[in-house]
C-alpha cells in the first residue's frame, strides 16, 4: 500500500481520491505484483479476491477501515431527456407516513447503488403490508357475507370466511405484496409507466436481462398486470437476499456489482414508483 500515483489518478478517476489542502493526494492504492492475468475480467477477479481479503484482514489487525474504491458505471439506459411540465408550487396539502417517508428518504440516497436502493424501496412497500392485506380481507369477508348465497350451514364456506379473517395471519408475503399493490395502483397508470419508456418496456419483458424472475408484459391480457408487477419485484427481492418462496426452490443470489446488478435500474424505477403510490395512496389531509 502507497499513496496514490498522480498516472493512476488520472487513468482511473480523480473523483476517487482525497486530496489534501496543497494538492497531494490523501488516498493510498493497492499494488498487487507477480500475477499476470489475461483478460480483464480475470483482473478483476485477482482484485476482488486478493484486495478485498487483505484490506478486510488489515481492518480487523488494525481498526484500519479501507475498502476498494467502487467504479459506478452509468445506467445502461438513457432516461428520457423530455422536462416535465411546469407545475406552479404550492404549499402541501397532504401528509404522509413519517416512518415510511423516511425509509423512502433513505432510498433515494442510494444513487448508483441498485440493490441497497431496491430493498430500501421494497420496504416502503412491506410497510404498508399489514395495512392493506388487513383492509382487503375485509372488503372480502364484507362481500361473501352480503351474497345471498352463503350458507352459514357450509363448514367449507365458513372455514373460506375464517381464512379471509385472518386478515394479514397466513398469507405469504408474496400475497401481502399483491393486496399492497392493488389497494395503491392502478392497471392504466402502470400501463402507461412501462409503454412511455420502450427501453423500459423491452427490459421488462426480456426474461434474459434479470434470470429467474417473472417478467411484466402488458400486452399478455391473459395474466393480471398489477400481479405481473407484483411478481416481478417479489422474484428480485428473493434473488437479492437469498431466500426462498414457499418452500420452493432456492433463489439464486443476485451479487452486488454483477452484470445482472448493474441492469437493475429500471426494476429500480419500478418499485420506486411502487412506493410513491403506496405513500401517496396512505396520506391524509395535513392537521397544521
Amino acid at each position: 500500500m502507497s499513496p496514490a500515483t498522480e498516472a493512476l489518478q488520472i487513468l482511473s478517476s480523480r473523483s476517487f481520491f482525497i486530496r489534501e489542502r496543497d494538492g497531494r493526494s490523501a488516498s493510498n492504492s493497492l499494488k498487487i505484483e507477480g500475477l499476470q492475468p489475461a483478460t480483464h475480467l480475470e483482473a478483476l477477479k485477482v482484485l476482488d479476491e486478493l484486495g478485498a481479503s487483505f484490506l478486510f484482514d488489515l481492518q480487523l489487525k488494525y481498526a484500519y477501515g479501507a475498502n476498494l474504491a467502487l467504479f459506478r458505471s452509468p445506467p445502461t439506459y438513457a432516461r428520457t431527456s423530455q422536462a416535465p411540465a411546469l407545475i406552479p408550487l404550492s404549499p402541501p396539502r397532504y401528509s404522509y407516513s413519517l416512518e415510511a417517508l423516511s425509509l423512502y428518504r433513505y432510498a433515494t440516497s442510494a444513487n448508483g447503488m441498485n440493490l441497497l436502493a431496491f430493498l430500501a424501496y421494497y420496504q416502503v412497500l412491506e410497510f404498508f403490508f399489514a395495512r392493506y392485506s388487513e383492509s382487503e380481507a375485509i372488503r372480502k369477508a364484507r362481500t361473501t357475507l352480503r351474497n345471498p348465497l352463503f350458507n352459514i350451514e357450509d363448514d367449507g364456506e365458513l372455514g373460506r370466511l375464517l381464512i379471509l379473517g385472518g386478515g394479514v395471519k397466513g398469507r405469504s408475503e408474496r400475497e401481502q405484496l399483491k393486496a399492497t399493490l392493488r389497494s395503491c395502483l392502478e392497471v392504466d397508470e402502470i400501463k402507461d409507466f412501462v409503454m412511455n419508456h420502450p427501453q423500459r418496456a423491452g427490459h421488462l419483458k426480456n426474461r434474459k436481462k434479470i434470470e429467474d424472475v417473472s417478467t411484466i408484459n402488458v400486452e399478455n391480457r391473459a395474466s393480471d398486470l398489477i400481479d405481473q408487477v407484483a411478481d416481478r419485484i417479489y422474484d428480485i427481492r428473493c434473488r437479492v437476499v437469498h431466500a426462498k418462496d414457499g418452500g420452493g426452490h432456492d433463489a439464486k443470489l443476485l451479487m452486488p456489482y454483477s452484470p445482472e446488478a448493474n441492469e437493475l435500474s429500471h426494476d429500480v424505477d419500478l418499485v420506486r414508483f411502487c412506493a410513491q403510490r403506496a405513500l401517496i395512496a396512505s396520506a391524509g389531509p395535513i392537521q397544521h
